[in-house]
């Protein structure tokens, strides 16, 4: 899966950027910053890079807080199992589609 390094919802810009010491200093994989509009992915651990899925899978669970975030829902947009289920879905849907999910 290709992250992209930035994108809209609602109409504000969001950037992705990694962080190759957010596991050690944080022991998180990856954040959403609602008010620096940012998601952050570790992308190594022990010097060596993560798998690519597993940092899609961070990416689209960190999606899911800020989809709801922006939704104005806090209680699903806190909600840690909520956003790691529909974001391992979201993740598959977007890997299984390879770019094709808008065709018609």
């Amino acid at each position: 899966m290709k992250i992209p390094k930035t994108f809209r919802v609602h109409g504000i810009k969001y950037k992705t950027r990694k962080n190759h010491k957010l596991a050690h200093e944080e022991d998180r994989l990856g954040y959403c910053s609602f008010r620096s509009h940012e998601i952050v992915l570790q992308s190594y651990l022990k010097d060596r890079p993560l798998p690519k899925g597993e940092v899609g899978q961070t990416f689209c669970h960190e999606l899911m807080h800020l989809i709801f975030n922006e939704t104005t829902d806090y209680k699903l947009r806190d909600d840690e199992k909520l956003c790691e289920r529909t974001g391992k879905v979201l993740h598959e849907i977007l890997i299984t589609s390879k770019g094709r999910l808008m065709e018609e």
